[in-house]
């Protein structure tokens, strides 16, 4: 389930392949929304340019970087953690850019929260979209950030057909099943 239970509110985060786009709700309500000029494809550019290998080829790789925290990794003072894999070394700072602009749009909303007399904290981030794809993405998030992550798979419920062929992949559809659900009802 989507909604947050009430006093809390929930960030829903569609990572695309040009923009990320940050959604904060509150009960059935949207109350913030964001468009973050950050997406897969400047990751892709990024890592085919460090590994010098084309778009297409860097594609395939990035499928294979784990940006999941390890026991063996740590922080530097600033908070950037320290990294040998080239790939990983772009990759990790393009997350903590996201980790940033979630964590302002998040203190933006409480601060407007208590200007009108409301303490609502936001518990949870749910990933959609293609961006999702990254491996580790979820651990990384929630340790960075302190809230609970989980992907959105609007195909989880193996139930019906061929929902089987669809899994584990739900996330990069899921604004194309919301759009065809929205159509259909």
């Amino acid at each position: 389930k989507l909604l947050p239970p009430p006093g809390q509110a929930v960030a829903v985060m569609n990572m695309g392949a040009t923009y990320t786009d940050l959604n904060i709700i509150v009960g059935d309500e949207v109350v913030v929304t964001r468009s973050i000029p950050i997406g897969g494809n400047a990751l892709t550019s990024s890592v085919a340019s460090v590994m010098n290998v084309p778009v297409e080829e860097a594609e395939q790789h990035k499928r294979h970087i784990d940006i999941a925290p390890t026991p063996t990794q740590h922080h530097d003072e600033f908070g950037v953690m320290a990294v040998a894999d080239p790939a990983k070394q772009v990759t990790v700072p393009f997350v903590d850019e996201l980790v940033r602009e979630l964590r302002r749009s998040v203190l933006y909303f409480q601060s407007q929260a208590a200007e009108a007399g409301m303490s609502v904290s936001v518990e949870q981030v749910v990933l959609a979209g293609g961006g999702t794809q990254l491996n580790g993405l979820p651990d990384y998030l929630q340790e960075r950030l302190g809230m609970d992550v989980v992907i959105l798979d609007p195909f989880a419920d193996q139930s019906r057909g061929n929902a089987g062929a669809w899994a584990g992949r739900g996330a990069e559809f899921a604004v194309a099943a919301g759009l065809a659900l929205k159509e259909y009802n």
